[in-house]
């Protein structure tokens, strides 16, 4: 009968609706998870820049020390005489050229760990950049979620309720 046509149809979408408004509700779950999950990200990766920052500031900050001439280099470390003018000259042009070779592979060897640690703190940046727009798009996934979810729940409202089903119609 058509009261039983009907009924069925209404029964259908109710069923059609609640189905979806399970899926969006636990699609709204998995968002929240994720939003928290980027937060953390965030969090980490944020950490970590500021690490990197104050590992940064303390290679920045290291001096090269130069060694002071040892005048017990000017006499001879065998028999203890004094080097006359021309091997002491070439005892101290040894000696700087020495802390000259030392601080350049002290400058390179410093300017090598701040490339790396730029390098590295990029990355960081970078990853917590992304984990801000991903938390920003799960919000906006989060609202447009639950605006289908209040649809939702609208339009199951809106349906009308079911006729009672007399025995006559059931024939």
């Amino acid at each position: 009968s058509e009261t039983i046509k009907n009924n069925r149809v209404i029964s259908e979408k109710q069923y059609q609706i609640k189905n979806n408004i399970r899926d969006v509700q636990m699609e709204i779950e998995n968002i929240k998870k994720d939003i928290v999950d980027a937060g953390f990200i965030i969090e980490s990766m944020d950490n970590a820049v500021k690490e990197h920052q104050v590992i940064y500031k303390r290679i920045k900050a290291e001096k090269f020390t130069t060694p002071k001439f040892d005048k017990k280099s000017l006499v001879c470390p065998t028999c203890g005489r004094p080097f006359d003018e021309k091997e002491a000259t070439e005892s101290r042009v040894k000696f700087e050229e020495k802390v000259t070779a030392d601080k350049k592979l002290f400058e390179e060897d410093k300017a090598e760990r701040l490339a790396g640690i730029v390098k590295q703190g990029k990355t960081y940046s970078a990853g917590r950049d992304k984990a801000k727009a991903d938390k920003k798009a799960y919000e906006d996934n989060m609202k447009d979620a639950e605006k289908r979810l209040r649809a939702q729940k609208k339009e199951l409202g809106l349906l009308p309720e079911q006729s009672p089903v007399v025995m006559e119609d059931a024939v």
